[in-house]
């Protein structure tokens, strides 16, 4: 069974070295994604018409503004380096979603009743009052569609930001099941393959052009076979997995300097980026493109590059790649309602002011619970499951 990576570079002197840029790219991610939900459009976030934010369209659509949730694909990038690394260091599956688990779960547990202990202060939350089984989803790590199939009841949502931990969760599985099953490379096939199958059929799959081409058909005929056996396992929608799959081809062109991975990481963050960027629901087509592969492909690619990893190492952007996990979490309603309360008991208060005032304030909430709580929570869970203490990747 191939288990291990090949790399020509020892991984742990290579990516020693180099965490810091890592912890630097999710501060960027955060903070885009932290901009777009403080002055983006809250009556398309919250599919809300009459919830309006405080801000001009003008601004809410100015597309760094408007596409700045994109940025959330660079988690999913520095997913992809550090997983890989991960999975090397790992003696089995087991091990893996173990590290991961304890990895993920304290700040989810302290996030999530976080938001739910206090949603009665900050009544404003655009979501509403959250009700006691919004908590199932994100403390399992299974999304609320599975939920809903199981119980056979609509399952209520805690935030909607969770959604990207669903993905992560299943990129996990799918990942290291065919890693130490198949190995390095053939789990990086797969992520590619999947991400193809989800530009078919996000694009070509009605084409009526190509329908008209017998090949074409018959291709398309097996692929939509493939597709409905990944919505069985929850897969269908594996758009997502390019930047994972980029990610991890990125880890091994920093290992190898194969310019051959540089390439195919750069091909798979372009064609992410433009793919992402084309969103009919939103327009600005121009913009969104734009902003896509700036965050799927200028900037992580840009890391190959020292001046760059020394560029993203920097002290401001590691503190906000650190806070970075709790901040993602529970940020969004409870700022939206913070900047509501403010301008309701301060009605004179600029807008921007309330916003940056909000800002700061999870900002300031999501460091405490990373220096602080998480740390408590992780220990206590890792003396419990009777486990080394895993390590923070």
């Amino acid at each position: 069974m191939e288990g291990e990576v090949s790399h020509s570079v020892p991984t742990t002197i290579v990516h020693a070295k180099r965490i810091k840029f890592l912890d630097g790219l999710r501060g960027v991610s955060i903070l885009f994604v932290l901009i777009q939900h403080a002055f983006g459009p809250w009556s398309l976030m919250f599919h809300n018409p009459d919830f309006r934010s405080p801000f001009s369209d003008g601004v809410t659509y100015f597309p760094p503004i408007l596409f700045s949730y994109l940025a959330v694909q660079l988690f999913f990038f520095v997913s992809g380096y550090v997983i890989l690394i991960t999975l090397d260091k790992c003696s089995g599956f087991w091990e893996f979603i173990y590290r991961r688990w304890i990895r993920l779960f304290p700040a989810m547990l302290i996030c999530s009743l976080l938001v739910y202990f206090t949603a009665s202060i900050f009544h404003e939350r655009p979501m509403g009052q959250p009700h006691l089984s919004s908590l199932l989803p994100g403390l399992t790590f299974i999304e609320p569609t599975w939920w809903t199939n199981i119980l056979g009841r609509p399952q209520p949502i805690l935030e909607g930001a969770f959604w990207s931990l669903y993905v992560e969760v299943r990129f996990y599985f799918l990942f290291g099941i065919i890693y130490f099953l198949l190995g390095a490379r053939k789990a990086i096939a797969a992520l590619i393959a999947l991400f193809m199958i989800g530009i078919y059929i996000r694009f070509l799959h009605s084409v009526p052009a190509l329908e008209a081409n017998q090949i074409w058909h018959f291709f398309a005929a097996k692929v939509d076979v493939a597709y409905a056996a990944l919505q069985v396992f929850g897969l269908g929608d594996s758009t997502n997995y390019g930047m994972f799959a980029c990610g991890a081809v990125f880890a091994k062109y920093l290992s190898s300097r194969n310019p051959r991975l540089l390439v195919l990481a750069t091909a798979l963050g372009l064609s992410s980026g433009l793919m992402f960027g084309c969103n009919p629901e939103i327009g600005h087509r121009a913009g969104g493109i734009m902003m896509g592969v700036l965050f799927m492909c200028i900037i992580p690619i840009s890391c190959a590059i020292p001046f760059m990893q020394r560029f993203f190492a920097s002290k401001f952007f590691v503190f906000m790649g650190f806070v970075s996990y709790p901040l993602y979490l529970f940020h969004q309603n409870m700022m939206v309602a913070s900047i509501v309360k403010l301008r309701n008991h301060f009605p004179d208060i600029p807008p921007v002011i309330a916003t940056v005032l909000s800002m700061m304030f999870v900002i300031a909430l999501s460091w405490i619970i990373a220096k602080y709580c998480e740390p408590v929570v992780k220990n206590a869970l890792t003396r419990l499951t009777h486990h080394k203490e895993a390590v923070s990747t």
